[in-house]
This record gives C-alpha cells, structure tokens and sequence, in this order.
C-alpha cells in the first residue's frame, strides 16, 4: 500500500529552503489541513512547480484517502535532509490499529511546499539487510554513505551495491554485499546500466544535431527505409525531439518484446524486427503531446543514428564516447576481461537470473558498464566548456513534465542546483546516474539487483553531502 502524493523534488527551484523550525511548523499545518480534508488550503501552500509532478484533479482524491485512514497526529522528525525532512505521523482510528505514516516534505522558506510524499512509515525494526562493505567509516562522507545505505536496505534488499561519489574534486567508491557468490564487488565490476545507455544515445544524437548531421526535428522517417505513412498524425510526424523526450506515441517496448518479456525475448529481438514492428504501430496523437516513456523509441533513436553514419550503433559509441574517455570496461559485446569482472544479476527476490543481452533497441539499454568508467562519464557530463554536452542537458519538452533534454532527466535541486539524472534497469541489475552540474558532483550507483530503486540511496547521499552542517 503506497500513499504518494508526489515523490519528485522541485524541478525549477527558484528560492531557498525553509530551516527546520519553519519546515516543522508548515509539517504541522500540512497535518492539520490533511485532518480536516480542506484541500483547496493546502493547494494554496503548494507551489506551482508541485503540481507539474501531480494532476490538480488527483490532488484531492489522494488527500481524501489520507484523510480517511484516521485522525493523524503531530509529526515527529526523523530526518532532516534539507531539501526533503520526514516525518514520523501516527494515524489514529477508533476501532482499528493505529496506522504510522512518513510524511517527506520539502518546504520553501514562505511556508510553502515544493514536495510532499505520504507512505506506510518504514520501521527501524523493520529487518535489516546485512551486507559486508569496504566502508572505513573514517570520514563525515564515509559516514553519510553509510547511513543512506542503512536506511536504503530497511526497504530494498540488493545482493551487491556499489557507490561512487565525486564531490570537491575528489572520487570515491564505496562497495557493499557481493558481485559473485563469496566475492565482493569492486569499482571494476561489470554490470547492466539499462536505460542509462539512453544518456549515451541521446550524447550521440546532439553530436550528430551539433555537426548539423541530423536536425532536432527532423522527420524520422527520412533515415527509414520505407515510407512509414503510419508515423505520422494529423500531418505531424515523429521527429528525433519526440523520440528523445517520450513524446513519439510509440508504445513502451515494440510489440516484438512485450512489457513483461525476460531476456530470452530482449535476446533474441533484431533490428529487422523493430522495422518490422514499425510498420504496426498506429499513432492517436501528435507527437509531442503527451509523455510516455518508450523503449521502442530509445531503440529506434540509436538505429537511425547508426543508419545515419553507415555503421553499427556500438562502434558509433566506442568511437565517440568510450574511446575519448578511456571507458575501456564498457560495452554491448563483451571482452575476455569485462566477462570475468560480470556481476551475478539478481531478480526483486534475491534469486539469480539470466543476464540481458539487449539486441534491436540497443540504444534504449544495451550496455553493461563499471563505476570507474561511470564516474568518468559523470565527469564528463561536468564539462560546460563541451558545447555538446552542455546541449544534451537543455530542456527540449515545453510544458510536458517530466522535464528532458537529449534522454537525460532534468531537475534543479534547492541545495544543488541544476542537475540531470536517469535510472536503469534489467531483469538482474539497477542502476542510477545523477550530475550536479554547477556544483561538480554526481552520484552512481549500481546494483546486481533488478527492480530496487536506486533513485532513492542516489537522492539521498546527494542531499546528506550537500545538507552536512560541517561542509
């Protein structure tokens, strides 16, 4: 049972944070509002950028389901990240169990909110997971990494995890539970970065747009072999800007690969296939409308920049990307040395898996990868004096929320400003990238485990270094 009320920070932060003692008193009204179902005041505590995440005319219906598990009592802090502090609040009905809450906050200095999520309060006796690390726990950061990871694994239960963290010019890598039955994983670890390989797609698309290869809003159809009459609505087809921000229409995964497939399917999928599957697809609306997110577009992106330069999609990235960067343990086909580095993927259970060896839409999530290359990615991504990189990073949706530039995800963080971010995800791995690009920091983590969440311990060690009162 989930109450979310909404889960994402503030995407165009524009003012400070409230300290705690305001981010207190506005917990309090939050509750009180919350008691007596008077919603149109708390839409007035809202900040306008809270409802880009939230459809105002859901807004009430989740108000209203809070509202009836009880009479909910003062909250309690819990943790004070800055950014976002939780809450401790106990439901209380006559007749039924008392029920706790976590309410995560995020208040704005006048008293308003830019965040709020309401979930089941997660325990500290909830079971632990215990996973053996190479944490020191010397340092203020080494002990941040730790607390994130302890309060991560009361909810999620990885088999391995590995940290990377550049902060103040400096990178560190941190490792927890295994890679491998009896090894622990390393900073060479191999593992699947699913649809972060979308970064990597949308980085060769504003090279190609940067050297005036292909336009932003182009007509996809002019790299295709047919003609494609099908991708098109109302006269306005798919362009590379449609693909790139999930607003093409096209359906999550082609229908060669359906939205529950395991890797037998991803495996044996073909880029004949996905022309194939093209041809099916009927649009019901223009491009550009609405977001969806969409694998099958991912994939479609990354072939048509290989038709594009007559070559295949993975040495377009070897020769642009990896190569540039010295990522000499990243790739889609695997070398003697990244083979024996793979971690052991994992499903939502803990179970061992079958690898993904993603073919077809290898531009939605192909690519397997390590933190010491990751983190020379992020440092990449730093980089404002790369015209190209610095394109890749720029909002290209208007008004459609999530915000995107070139497949990155972009937000603005009140304690770290401008940042980009993207999960990823197989049947066995889970992975997330976030770049403070102003600050010159980043997060990544990296799991053997599918279905875990990494956004969460990635938002919370960024936000525990950036809030340390000591830094």
């Amino acid at each position: 049972m989930v109450l979310s009320l909404v889960s994402l920070t503030a995407c165009l932060a524009k003012s400070g944070i409230a300290d705690t003692r305001e981010a207190n008193l506005l917990a309090e009204k939050v509750v009180a509002l919350v008691n007596s179902n008077e919603v149109d005041q708390l839409t007035k505590l809202a900040l306008p950028e809270f409802f880009e995440t939230i459809p105002r005319g859901v807004f009430p219906r989740l108000v209203a389901q809070v509202h009836g598990l009880g009479l909910l009592g003062k909250p309690v802090l819990s943790l004070d990240l800055g950014e976002e502090r939780t809450y401790k609040v106990v439901a209380k009905s006559e007749g039924k169990p008392d029920f706790v809450l976590g309410l995560t906050l995020g208040a704005e200095s006048k008293s308003r909110f830019f965040s709020l999520k309401i979930s089941p309060w997660e325990s500290a006796n909830a079971p632990l997971t215990k996973l053996g690390s190479d944490n020191p726990l010397r340092t203020a950061i080494d002990r941040d990494i730790e607390a994130s990871v302890q309060d991560y694994l009361r909810k999620f239960h990885p088999v391995g995890l590995t940290i990377g963290l550049i902060w103040k010019g400096k990178t560190s890598v941190w490792n927890y539970g295994q890679s491998r039955p009896g090894k622990a994983p390393t900073a060479n670890t191999v593992y699947e970065i699913g649809s972060i390989t979308k970064t990597m797609t949308g980085y060769l698309l504003a090279k190609a747009v940067g050297d005036k290869r292909v336009s932003l809003d182009q007509d996809i159809r002019t790299l295709l072999p047919d003609k494609y009459d099908n991708l098109e609505f109302q006269g306005k087809p798919i362009s590379f800007r449609d693909l790139i921000t999930h607003s093409s229409g096209l359906p999550a995964n082609p229908p060669g690969i359906p939205d529950d497939a395991g890797a037998e399917a991803y495996d044996r999928y073909t880029s004949e296939g996905l022309l194939s599957d093209l041809a099916t697809i009927r649009l019901t609306e223009k491009p550009g409308s609405r977001f969806s997110y969409s694998n099958m577009g991912g994939g479609l992106c990354g072939l048509l920049l290989a038709r594009s330069y007559h070559r295949s999609f993975e040495s377009l990235l070897n020769e642009q990307l990896w190569s540039p960067l010295a990522m000499k343990h990243t790739g889609i086909a695997l070398t003697t040395e990244m083979e024996g580095q793979y971690a052991t993927p994992h499903d939502a259970k803990g179970e061992e898996t079958d690898r993904w060896n993603v073919h077809g839409i290898e531009g939605a999530g192909a690519v397997r990868s390590t933190m010491n290359d990751l983190l020379k990615y992020a440092m990449f991504n730093m980089k404002d004096s790369n015209p190209i990189v610095t394109m890749s990073h720029q909002v290209l949706n208007g008004d459609l929320y999530p915000k995107l530039g070139y497949f990155w995800l972009v937000g603005n963080s009140r304690l770290g400003g401008p940042y980009v971010h993207h999960e990823g995800g197989t049947g066995g791995f889970t992975a997330n990238v976030r770049v403070f690009t102003k600050r010159k920091m980043a997060v990544v983590v990296l799991m053997n485990s599918g279905d875990q969440r990494a956004d969460e311990i990635a938002n919370s060690i960024a936000l525990r270094v950036l809030y340390h009162p000591k830094r």
